[in-house]
C-alpha cells in the first residue's frame, strides 16, 4: 500500500510540472483534462498495477495574428492580409510592412507609446526619405497602409507619426496632427483623386531680345493646353522684363536682364530675374521674381501663400527664425529698425499683401517679391531700405513650400 501511495505522489508531481512554456498557467481546456487524469489515477490506485500516462508534448510558443495593409496592384487603394507575429511589437509590424513596400527596410522605430486609444510612432529619417520619393498617390497609399496597420493591430483610434521626434513633412503635406483610419475602398481613394485638379502640361523656351545695348533673356511657356492663358502669361513676362520707353525717360547706356529657374515642378515654377542697368557709368542692379501655379492657372503672389505669409509675419515681428543674407546688414540693426516701424505681425501682413506683380494690372508697383528657390525654400526680396542698405534685402525664411 505504501508503495502505491509513493508512486501516486510522484505521478501527481509530474503532472503539475507540465504547465506549459514559460511558467504559463493552464488553460481551461487543459485544467479540465488534468482533473480527468487525476480522477482516473485515483481510481487506478486500488489496483495492483499502475498504467503510466504518456508525457505531455512541449507547448509551442503562441503567435499573434494581425492584419497588415498595403497597395493594390493598381495603386488606387488598399489590400489587406493576415500575418502571424511571434509578438505584437512595432518592430515586428514594420518588418512585415517592409515586405510589401510600405516602408523601406532601413526604417527603424525610435519610439512608440500608447495612451488609451491614441498611438505615437517615432520613426527614423529613412522613412521620411522613402516617402518623399513618392508622388501624391504613392504618399497616400504608404501613409494609409502604415496608419491602418497600426490602428488595427493596437485597436486604436488615431496615431501621430513623427520623424526623429519632429513633424513629418513631405513635398505635399505637413503631418503635424494625429491621423485616423484611411478609407480602404477604391472608390473612396478615386473620389479624392478625382476632386483634385491636375496640373497643366507645359514646356519652357529660353527667349532673347537684343537691340543695340539692350540684352534681355527671359522664359516663355509653350505647349500649354490653355493657349489663351499661355499667351497672357508670356505677354506679361515680356512686358515686365522689357524697357518701357514711353514710361521710363532714363537714358540707359546698357540694359541687361537675365533669369534663372528656381522651384520647377509639375505644379509650380518660380523665376528669379536680375536686371542690370548702366546710366552715366553708374551700374544699378535689381532683382525680382515671378511664380506660377500650374494647378490653379494663375501667377502666385505672396499674399496668396497664406500659411507661409502668416509664419513669416510672426517671425519677423517676434524675433523668430529668418536670415538677412546681405553682408552689409546686421540682423540686430534690422530688428531694431522694424521695431520702430512695425508694431505687430499684422503690419508685416499688410506690407506682404503688396508684394509681387499682379498680372491682371501691370501698372501695380510691388513693394517686394517672393521667390521659391531650387530647394523649395521661400525667400523674400524686400525693396531697398535706405536706413539699412542701398541694395534690396534678401531674406531666407527657412520655410519650404508644400
Amino acid at each position: 500500500m505504501k508503495k502505491r501511495l509513493l508512486l501516486f505522489s510522484i505521478f501527481v508531481i509530474m503532472m503539475f510540472s507540465f504547465t506549459g512554456c514559460g511558467g504559463q498557467t493552464l488553460t481551461e481546456y487543459e485544467q479540465q483534462n488534468e482533473s480527468s487524469n487525476i480522477a482516473a489515477t485515483d481510481n487506478d490506485a486500488t489496483t495492483d498495477t499502475m498504467t503510466v500516462q504518456p508525457e505531455a508534448e512541449t507547448q509551442k510558443p503562441e503567435t499573434v495574428s494581425v492584419c497588415i495593409f498595403y497597395s493594390n496592384a493598381q495603386a488606387t487603394g488598399f489590400e489587406s492580409a493576415e500575418v502571424s507575429l511571434k509578438q505584437l511589437t512595432p518592430d515586428n509590424l514594420l518588418a512585415e510592412l517592409a515586405k510589401v513596400n510600405v516602408v523601406s527596410y532601413d526604417t527603424k522605430v525610435l519610439n512608440f507609446s500608447q495612451s488609451g486609444k491614441s498611438l505615437t510612432l517615432d520613426l527614423s529619417a529613412d522613412f521620411s526619405n522613402y516617402i518623399n520619393m513618392m508622388g501624391t498617390a504613392g504618399e497616400y497609399i504608404v501613409l494609409g497602409s502604415l496608419v491602418n496597420t497600426f490602428l488595427t493591430a493596437y485597436d486604436a483610434d488615431d496615431i501621430l507619426i513623427t520623424i526623429k521626434g519632429k513633424t513629418l513633412e513631405t513635398s505635399h503635406a505637413i503631418y503635424d496632427k494625429a491621423l485616423t483610419m484611411y478609407e480602404t475602398s477604391d472608390s473612396a481613394f478615386q473620389g479624392e483623386e478625382e476632386g483634385k485638379k491636375e496640373p497643366m502640361a507645359y514646356r519652357l523656351k529660353d527667349t532673347a531680345y537684343t537691340q543695340d545695348d539692350i540684352k534681355i533673356y527671359y522664359p516663355q511657356f509653350d505647349g500649354m493646353p490653355d493657349e489663351e492663358l499661355q499667351k497672357e502669361w508670356n505677354q506679361a513676362i515680356f512686358e515686365i522684363v522689357s524697357v518701357d520707353s514711353e514710361k521710363d525717360e532714363k537714358e540707359y547706356e546698357s540694359y541687361d536682364v537675365d533669369y534663372k529657374v528656381g522651384l520647377c515642378t509639375t505644379e509650380k515654377i518660380s523665376f528669379l530675374f536680375t536686371e542690370k542697368t548702366k546710366i552715366s557709368d553708374e551700374i544699378n542692379t535689381r532683382t525680382y521674381a515671378l511664380t506660377f501655379d500650374l494647378v490653379e492657372g494663375k501667377s502666385l503672389r505672396f499674399g496668396e501663400m497664406t500659411d507661409m505669409m502668416e509664419t513669416v509675419s510672426y517671425n519677423m515681428a517676434n524675433g523668430g527664425y529668418f536670415k538677412v543674407t546681405n553682408s552689409d546688414v546686421d540682423r540686430e540693426a534690422f530688428d531694431e529698425y522694424y521695431k520702430q516701424k512695425i508694431k505687430d505681425s499684422g503690419d508685416f501682413r499688410e506690407m506682404f499683401l503688396r508684394y509681387d506683380y499682379d498680372l491682371t494690372d501691370l501698372s501695380f508697383e510691388p513693394q517686394g517679391y517672393s521667390y521659391i528657390n531650387g530647394d523649395g525654400e521661400l525667400e523674400i526680396i524686400m525693396n531697398p531700405v535706405p536706413e539699412l542698405s542701398e541694395n534690396q534685402l534678401i531674406i531666407q525664411t527657412g520655410i519650404k513650400i508644400k
